[in-house]
This record gives C-alpha cells, sequence and structure tokens, in this order.
C-alpha cells in the first residue's frame, strides 16, 4: 500500500518526470542499450523496469495503457505476460508466423487471458490460407500489404497517413475489442502474486539470502488504490 503508484495521465510525477508528453498522449520507453550495457546485460533486465511500471499502474476503463512488445513469445518469459487486458498478436500469413501465435494461446487459455490476432502484409490471395489455418473469431481485422509503407521508408510523410486510413477498420475493431473488457483485478492480483511465490521459490530466496514471500501484503487490494 506504500509503494509508489502511477496514474496514466498528465499530472503523475513519474509520467512528467519520465514520459515524452504531447497533448493527452504519453509516451515512455523502456530504454536501449547504452556502452556500458554491452556485453554485459540482458534485455529482459531493462523489461523488470516495464514489469515495475505496470504492475503499479493505476488505470481506469477511460485509460488506454498500449505496449510495442518484443515480438514472439518473449514476455513469456516475465509477468508481462498476464500484465495486458487484451494481447494482440501481429501475424503474417505464413505457417511460422502462425505458430508464434498458437504456441502463446496455449498459455493464454491455461491463464483465462484474452489473446487475439491481426494479419500483417495481407493479400486477397492469402484468404484461404487463413480460413484454414485460424480461427476467425480470433482475428480483429487485416493491415493490408502496402506500398505506402516502403514509400514512407523512404521519406514521404504522407505516405503513413495514408497507411492509417487502410487500416481504420482494423484500429476500430480493436477500439470495440477492448471496450468490451473489464479488468478483473482480484484475478491480477491473483496472478501476480503466484509469479512473485514461484520466483521466490525458485532463485529470489536463495539469491537474496533470505525469504522474500513476506513482502506480500495479505491484506492488500487494488480497489482500495482506485
Amino acid at each position: 500500500m506504500d509503494s509508489q503508484f502511477i496514474l496514466p495521465n498528465q499530472t503523475d510525477s513519474f509520467i512528467q518526470k519520465y514520459a515524452l508528453r504531447q497533448d493527452n498522449i504519453s509516451l515512455l520507453t523502456v530504454g536501449s542499450y547504452e556502452h556500458a550495457d554491452l556485453g554485459a546485460t540482458c534485455y529482459h533486465g531493462k523489461l523488470m523496469v516495464l514489469e515495475s511500471i505496470f504492475h503499479h499502474m493505476l488505470d481506469k476503463k477511460e485509460d488506454w495503457v498500449i505496449a510495442d512488445a518484443t515480438a514472439g513469445v518473449d514476455n513469456l518469459g516475465t509477468s508481462l505476460f498476464f500484465a495486458y487486458d487484451l494481447n494482440i498478436f501481429v501475424v503474417e500469413p505464413t505457417l511460422k508466423s502462425i505458430q508464434v501465435f498458437q504456441d502463446f494461446l496455449k498459455f493464454s487459455d491455461q491463464y483465462g487471458l484474452k489473446t487475439m490476432c491481426i494479419i500483417n502484409k495481407y493479400e486477397p490471395e492469402d484468404e484461404e490460407f487463413i480460413k484454414n489455418n485460424l480461427d476467425a473469431k480470433l482475428i480483429l481485422g487485416k493491415l493490408p500489404k502496402s506500398n505506402n509503407i516502403k514509400k514512407f521508408e523512404q521519406g514521404d510523410s504522407q505516405a503513413f497517413e495514408e497507411y492509417v486510413l487502410e487500416c481504420t477498420e482494423t484500429f476500430e475493431n480493436i477500439e470495440k475489442e477492448v471496450q468490451k473488457i473489464n479488468r478483473d483485478w482480484d484475478f491480477y492480483l491473483k496472478n501476480l502474486i503466484q509469479i512473485h511465490q514461484k520466483n521466490s521459490q525458485t532463485w529470489y530466496n536463495s539469491y537474496y539470502s533470505q525469504n522474500l514471500e513476506t513482502q506480500i501484503e495479505n491484506d492488500f487490494n487494488y480497489q482500495k488504490l482506485i
């Protein structure tokens, strides 16, 4: 209860200190490699920062907290795997890409998480392949294979605006899906406690030579703070 929690708005002291801000949008970056990191640190160390931020984030129904996560199933190695109300995989119409999505789905279903996907680089000729390999109920939309991406990366900023328009339907579908979701804070806390206990028993306690499971406040409840 005495932790420093974060409100995802412009008045929060953490946001003011560490985020780039414009209008009602704040951008936080986990960080890239510095010279001192070379050969010495793993990127998971930087993801631990993101874990701490998310588990102290008191976002409400009207707030949007969006993470551009590392590709693949990397989140499974941290408590980030249950930090999101909705996981959206960007899946290309290939067996390899679909398999990564399906690998995550196994754990998503096991923990009662909501996981869906959008198809990237979609062309009409891919339709039959997608129908045969993906459950249509899990697809939020299809982003077209577009020349505007190459134009944008060649320096044409207007091409990006054109690409956004091409993707409007998918963006609207994502927004509608998110609006259906209500955060179950008790379920979220239960997962958080289980992961902390698991890590404590696996290596925290041994590494720090103390029982870190005692850090858990049994009467803590997110609703008390929101």
